[in-house]
């Protein structure tokens, strides 16, 4: 029998400091593509800066709460119960017709999931996901993706809307440090390459003053909403058939 190229098996217990390398890492993923996921969905729906921040906030909140309940009682596999990139192509398009048409097409599609996994055909749909299909799949959400990533990799802001050269260049010799790492580095340093990366180029952004971490600790880290719902759900054909589709 072929023994296992991997460190560890899927239910193996990891030592403590590993686990926390391992979590930081996760968390440092998981944390920008919530908020690239948001911020496009926030110029989608045209929300101000207030509701944008309360949007990303019950996001975090959300992908918090069902993956640890799916770590601890579902699937138990370490992935991300966050945003799906899947779904903001088709969010974009149906943003036009409100938060709550979108908030109806999405009770459908979750009604839809559940009741096609308790029939048990699951698995006759997944056949029609040809490599083909995914590939297809895939490119259109890297596409999609591909504006607010160029914002991130060139510094554009509201001062800077074409970018900066100096962050331009910084992004991308992170980009080549990091993939380097991953070819180079052999067992569990190759496993945290990414996060090697993070630390290096916030370590790079702080020598040239452009890491303030000020606001970190002037804002507060705890606050509760007196309204935590603000619309109802609205029920739509077109949003319900879009959003059930994915």
């Amino acid at each position: 029998m072929k023994k296992s190229s991997y460190l560890y098996d899927i239910d193996d217990p990891l030592p403590v400091y590993y686990g926390v390398l391992y979590g930081l890492q996760w968390a440092f993923i998981a944390f920008p593509s919530a908020i690239i996921s948001v911020s496009i969905c926030k110029v989608a729906l045209g929300l101000n800066l207030e509701q944008g921040i309360r949007f990303l906030q019950l996001t975090l909140l959300v992908s918090g709460a069902f993956t640890f309940i799916q770590s601890a009682w579902g699937h138990r596999y370490p992935v991300i119960e966050g945003p799906s990139t899947a779904v903001i192509l088709t969010f974009i398009q149906i943003a036009p017709y409100g938060l709550p048409a979108i908030q109806g097409g999405e009770i459908i599609g979750g009604i839809l999931l559940v009741t096609v996994v308790l029939s048990s055909q699951l698995d006759r749909i997944t056949r029609l996901f040809t490599p083909n299909v995914v590939g297809v799949i895939l490119m259109l959400i890297s596409f999609g993706l591909l504006p607010a990533l160029l914002k991130l990799l060139t510094g554009a802001t509201h001062v800077h809307p074409e970018g900066e050269a100096s962050i331009t260049l910084i992004s991308l010799a992170l980009v080549f440090f990091m993939a380097t790492l991953s070819f180079r580095l052999r067992g569990f340093w190759k496993t945290v390459s990414i996060l090697l990366g993070m630390i290096a180029g916030s370590f790079v952004f702080a020598l040239l003053g452009r890491l303030d971490g000020r606001s970190l600790v002037e804002t507060s880290w705890l606050s509760f909403s007196a309204g935590w719902i603000e619309s109802m759900p609205g029920f739509h054909t077109i949003t319900m058939v879009g959003l059930a589709s994915i």
